[in-house]
């Protein structure tokens, strides 16, 4: 069905929900195993270390398997795996969802796209170059996922247009070229093509001067498209 359905995939490097505590506790956890590692060279190096060393022994160990179980409970019960590091993100025109996955395929989330609302900011480097960036912010959990940098604030607009027709049902699929070959399996698409007549290798038929003349009318109308300010 992803195959079929042609989503759109993104690769992110997102920083996970309670990640400072994951930090904190993993330091707590290496500073207890230093002392545990004391512990034991010191039965190793004295016979009879007394009753100080198991108490000591005893306490190390328990905040050792305590933190363990702690941290494990919180990443199940916390949702921190939202989109995690470098996680293979899915966007699904069938069902409306954008489903992420984590590194190594283990956990999958699915949240629908209506969760989202477009977020557009700029930075400014220390050599004066000025980025804008399109994030897709969840209203619910706080995360967000970004999609595209450009020094063109325009493109970043037609970004987001793309993505929104791609996961509207009600909208053809975006006319680019590597969603050619999937716009016979969407019924939305196919009905929109027929009426247009358009030809089903409009893009793969054409030959290198004809692809940048189409490019440049796609640009041309785009130009007209901000100018006319209806995107505002």
């Amino acid at each position: 069905a992803y195959h079929r359905y042609s989503p759109i995939h993104t690769h992110q490097h997102q920083e996970s929900v309670g990640n400072g505590w994951n930090i904190l506790a993993f330091f707590g956890v290496l500073l207890v195993g230093v002392f545990f590692l004391s512990s034991i060279l010191l039965l190793i190096i004295r016979d009879d270390p007394g009753i100080g060393y198991w108490s000591f022994f005893t306490v190390t160990s328990g905040i050792v398997f305590l933190s363990i179980f702690y941290m494990r409970w919180y990443r199940k019960n916390h949702d921190m795996t939202y989109i995690p590091h470098y996680s293979h993100v899915v966007f699904d025109r069938k069902s409306g969802f954008i489903i992420a996955r984590n590194i190594d395929y283990t956990e999958t989330k699915k949240y629908h796209y209506s969760e989202f609302v477009p977020v557009m900011f700029y930075t400014v480097s220390v050599n004066a170059v000025q980025e804008f960036h399109l994030l897709l912010f969840n209203r619910i959990s706080g995360n967000e996922i970004h999609i595209n940098t450009s020094g063109d604030i325009y493109s970043l607009y037609v970004t987001l247009r793309i993505f929104n027709q791609f996961m509207d049902i009600n909208e053809p699929l975006p006319d680019l070229p590597h969603l050619e070959p999937f716009r016979p399996f969407d019924k939305t698409t196919r009905e929109y093509d027929k009426k247009k007549k358009r030809d089903p290798d409009k893009w793969r038929s054409a030959d290198h001067l004809e692809y940048h003349k189409m490019c440049e009318e796609a640009r041309r109308d785009l130009q007209k498209y901000f100018e006319s300010g209806d995107w505002i």
